[in-house]
């Protein structure tokens, strides 16, 4: 059997990795996460510290913490702006209008179901403009989880803290 690495063994030492149970516990995990990030070079047992530390994290909120519904008009300029796209790409994409983009964006006009629907299909369809490498409507629905967990850390960094899940 080899011998565990000293650096991997501090690092057990400033958060043990079994599961996170408290704020205080996501608080203490997320600063060695934040080591570990900021670090120029991590070593193989680091590397591996890391992830499971991030899937402990992940694991934990999860759990506690809700992810508030954006509406319509957030959601899609978010997914915009994560995919660093502007309304004439996106009516590339899609064949929406960009007259229709932009009253959807400025909430002249209201997002029907079957947009919402459709919107992932028309740019599976015609391929996407927007640095995407597969599906785009796969990659559109991790967009929208991706906006929802950017969007609960920043309200958590506003002093904003997100609802906990009951039950």
């Amino acid at each position: 059997m080899s011998q565990v690495p000293s650096k991997y063994l501090e690092l057990i030492r400033s958060f043990r990795l079994r599961p996170i149970r408290s704020d205080t516990e996501l608080a203490q995990a997320t600063k060695v996460l934040h080591q570990l990030l900021d670090a120029e070079r991590l070593t193989v047992a680091e590397r591996d510290y890391l992830d499971v530390l991030g899937n402990l994290i992940e694991d934990y909120e999860a759990q506690a913490i809700s992810i508030e519904d954006l509406p319509p008009h957030e959601m899609l300029a978010a997914v915009m702006e994560s995919r660093e796209i502007n309304q004439v790409q996106l009516a590339k994409e899609t064949g929406i209008p960009v007259s229709t983009i932009s009253e959807l964006l400025s909430q002249r006009r209201e997002f029907m179901i079957s947009a919402c629907v459709e919107l992932p299909s028309a740019m599976q369809e015609r391929g996407g403009a927007g640095g995407s490498d597969g599906d785009n409507a796969q990659d559109l629905a991790g967009d929208t989880t991706d906006v929802k967990k950017k969007t609960r850390r920043q309200k958590t960094r506003e002093g904003r803290i997100p609802q906990k899940k009951i039950g």
